[in-house]
């Protein structure tokens, strides 16, 4: 009560609240992400096929299928290499870090924000590798499971109630591991 007394006895009006900046280095650690249910098989599955196609090569004059690349990224050849090469060290990273991060099955591990959008975008490449009659790549036998992963992974980046803002050290890929 002594508290009361002494803020309804008090002439003067209460001051700005002192900051202390928590605030700026709250959103600086933090990025947003979506959960998304991954099963050891998943993570497996999708490096078995970032393994087969990166090893199989890619017919002379072929390059990443301008069909699945954004808009935004040029598409002449070399582009197209640089993007594909990225695309397959990126999605190597997140195989990793999720593989890393797994301590069950399933479990659930955090999607980087948009993030699905290069992971559609590489299974398009991959699907339009496998139509290409002079291509040798065939997909491993999980080719489904990758699949199945990357429509959770669409869901899941579509859904509002899985997303959250999260630890950036908790996040595959943040802006720091990206380069």
């Amino acid at each position: 009560m002594d508290i009361l007394r002494h803020l309804l006895d008090s002439s003067d009006p209460p001051g700005e609240p002192h900051r202390t900046g928590k605030q700026e280095q709250f959103y600086d650690e933090t990025t947003n992400a979506s959960a998304v249910t991954v099963f050891w098989e998943d993570v497996s599955a999708l490096k078995t096929l970032l393994d087969s196609e990166a090893t199989t090569p890619i017919p002379d004059g072929e390059t990443l299928a301008v069909g699945t690349v954004p808009t935004d990224v040029p598409t002449d050849e070399l582009s197209l290499r640089m993007a594909h090469e990225q695309l397959l060290s990126e999605l190597n990273r997140l195989a990793t870090r999720w593989e890393d991060q797994l301590d069950a099955s399933p479990s659930s591990v955090w999607l980087p924000d948009d993030y699905s959008v290069r992971m559609e975008t590489y299974l398009r490449h991959c699907e339009e590798r496998i139509d290409n009659d002079a291509d040798p790549f065939s997909p491993p036998r999980s080719f489904g499971r990758v699949r199945s992963l990357v429509g959770r992974c669409s869901a899941a980046d579509n859904d509002d109630a899985a997303s959250a803002f999260v630890g950036r050290e908790h996040v595959p890929l943040t802006d720091s591991e990206r380069r």
